[in-house]
C-alpha cells in the first residue's frame, strides 16, 4: 500500500512537472510564432505597397505628366489672356482636342478663372464643337472644387469628384494654369472612378486593404466606396474624418499623422515604408504606410494578420501534444 502511494505520488509529480513544463513550452512557442507572422508581415505590408504604388503610379503618373503639358501649352494661355478672341478660341480648340485624344479617358476640361467658364469633351466627342459646357460659380457648393485647387495654390491636384452637370464621377487630374505668377484657370483630364478601382485598388487579396489617402487624409481611392471622401479638395477633414475615422483610438490617430508628416517632410528615400500596428473595427491591424511624392498621395495597406495567417491554426499541435500525453500518463 505504501509501494502504490509513493508510485501515485511520483507520478502525479511526474504529471504536474511535465504539465508545467509544456504550458511554458507552448507559451514560449507562441510568442515566437507571433513574433514570425509579425516579421512576416512587416514585409508582406512593405512588398504589398510598393507593389500597390507601382500600379497605381504607371497609369496616373502619365496623366498628370500630359495634364502638365496641357497646362504649358502657350497657344492655352493665349487664349486664357483673351478668352474673347475668336482666333485665339479656334487655335484652343484644336490644342483641346489634340490633348483629349492622348489622354486615357480620352477627354479633357478646361476651367477658366476669370469668366468661370468650363470647357470639356469626352471620348464620344459630344461637344468637339461646342464645348463650353457651364460656368463656374464661387456661390455653388459643386463648383467649390475649383476654388479651392486655386486657393491651395499647388501646381496640380487629383480629387475624386462628382461633377453634377456632367453627370459623371471621376479621378480627376487637376493642373494649375498659369501665365508667370498670376493663375488663369485650371486644365485636366479624369480616370472613370469604378474601373480604376477595380483595376487597381480591388485585385488585393483577402485580408489585405489598400487605401489611398491625399496630404490630409481624406481616402480617395478605397474598395469601400462609402470611404472615399468625394470632392475633398473643397472640404475639411477633421481627427474622425477621412482615414483617422477607421482607427479606434485617439493614440493611433496620432501615430497615423505624425507617420504621414515624417514620411512627406524627410529626405528619406522614395520607396520607404513605415509599419505600426493600429486597432481597425476592434481587431489588431499592420499598417504599411508609403508616400507617393508624384501624386502628393500616401498609400496604406491594412493587414488582418489573424485572418492571412492566424496562430490559432497552430493549435493543432497543441492538441496533438497533450493526447500524446494522455497516453505517457496512462500507460
Amino acid at each position: 500500500s505504501a509501494c502504490m502511494s509513493l508510485r501515485a505520488r511520483f507520478l502525479l509529480l511526474a504529471a504536474l512537472l511535465v504539465l508545467t513544463a509544456s504550458a511554458t513550452a507552448w507559451a514560449v512557442f507562441q510568442r515566437i510564432a507571433e513574433g514570425i507572422i509579425e516579421q512576416w508581415g512587416v514585409r508582406l505590408a512593405e512588398t504589398q505597397v510598393r507593389y500597390d504604388s507601382a500600379r497605381l503610379l504607371q497609369p496616373v503618373a502619365r496623366e498628370v505628366a500630359l495634364a502638365r503639358q496641357m497646362a504649358d501649352s502657350s497657344v492655352l494661355r493665349r487664349w486664357a489672356r483673351k478668352p474673347d478672341n475668336a482666333s485665339n478660341f479656334a487655335q484652343a480648340q484644336v490644342e483641346m482636342e489634340s490633348f483629349r485624344a492622348n489622354f486615357k479617358d480620352q477627354s479633357y476640361f478646361v476651367a477658366l478663372l476669370e469668366s468661370g467658364a468650363y470647357f470639356h469633351n469626352n471620348a464620344n466627342r459630344e461637344f468637339v464643337d461646342q464645348p463650353l459646357r457651364y460656368h463656374l460659380s464661387p456661390d455653388r457648393p459643386a463648383d467649390a472644387w475649383f476654388y479651392a485647387t486655386i486657393r491651395d495654390g499647388r501646381d496640380f491636384h487629383l480629387n475624386v469628384n462628382r461633377d453634377a452637370m456632367l453627370g459623371v464621377t471621376k479621378l480627376w487630374v487637376n493642373v494649375l494654369l498659369r501665365d508667370g505668377e498670376r493663375v488663369l484657370g485650371v486644365v485636366g483630364t479624369g480616370l472613370e472612378l469604378d474601373s480604376f478601382i477595380r483595376d487597381v485598388v480591388d485585385v488585393s487579396p483577402s485580408g489585405i486593404r489598400t487605401l489611398f489617402v491625399d496630404h490630409r487624409g481624406a481616402i480617395q481611392l478605397s474598395g469601400d466606396r462609402d470611404l472615399i471622401t468625394y470632392a475633398s479638395a473643397a472640404s475639411p477633414i477633421a481627427d474622425k474624418q477621412g482615414v483617422y475615422r477607421l482607427l479606434d483610438h485617439e493614440e493611433d490617430r496620432s501615430r497615423l499623422r505624425a507617420m504621414l508628416t515624417q514620411l512627406a517632410t524627410s529626405a528619406s528615400p522614395p520607396t520607404t515604408v513605415l509599419s505600426h500596428f493600429f486597432s481597425v473595427g476592434g481587431k489588431r491591424h499592420l499598417a504599411g504606410i508609403a508616400y507617393l511624392a508624384e501624386l502628393g498621395w500616401f498609400e496604406i495597406t491594412l493587414l488582418d494578420l489573424d485572418q492571412l495567417m492566424p496562430v490559432s491554426r497552430l493549435n493543432i499541435a497543441a492538441l496533438a501534444f497533450a493526447a500524446a500525453l494522455l497516453l505517457t500518463l496512462t500507460i
